[in-house]
């Protein structure tokens, strides 16, 4: 087996009110209580809107999907809403009756739940929430070497440095 230090994918997330962690791996606390852009290119954007987040056992995040202008998914924990539509109660995937469980499929997106968490599957972008306040954005290595442009938000650039991050339409921090 060869290491080669190089992960195949990489993942933005979020838990707690202050937790981050970019898709380059910088780890850092953002104590904003805001709604901010998570991650955004040319073809897709997370925006999170934090609410109720003065303690962690009431911290709750609303993710704002907006696919390729095309699909919007708005997701608060179990109430997920796509194009204005609201899903209903989504049951457990397992392994063996995968097939048989439902899930919601819209064009190319793919939501479904697995355990107490859901799943949202955009091509390349895989999103993952809880209930309360965790999410996690994780993006294939193919997307940053293919030369995906404008990449901005908490997620970071995704140009494979932990240290260049932060990069906003108008500023650098």
């Amino acid at each position: 087996v060869t290491n080669t230090d190089q992960a195949s994918v990489h993942t933005c997330m979020s838990y707690g009110p202050n937790y981050y962690r970019t898709l380059d791996g910088l780890e850092f606390m953002f104590a904003g209580r805001c709604t901010y852009t998570a991650y955004q290119d040319t073809f897709r954007s997370v925006v999170v809107t934090m609410k109720d987040c003065e303690r962690y056992q009431t911290c709750g995040k609303r993710l704002d999907i907006h696919l390729n202008n095309k699909d919007n998914v708005i997701a608060t924990g179990s109430d997920i809403v796509v194009n204005d539509k609201k899903v209903g109660k989504l049951k457990v995937s397992s392994k063996h009756d995968y097939e048989a469980n439902p899930c919601h499929l819209h064009r190319a997106v793919l939501i479904e739940m697995r355990g107490d968490e859901y799943y949202l599957e955009y091509g390349t972008m895989r999103i993952r929430w809880d209930a309360l306040n965790m999410w996690m954005i994780t993006m294939d290595e193919e997307t940053r070497t293919a030369g995906s442009r404008n990449v901005r938000g908490l997620c970071g650039n995704f140009d494979g440095d932990p240290l260049s991050k932060l990069i906003l339409f108008t500023a650098r921090y």
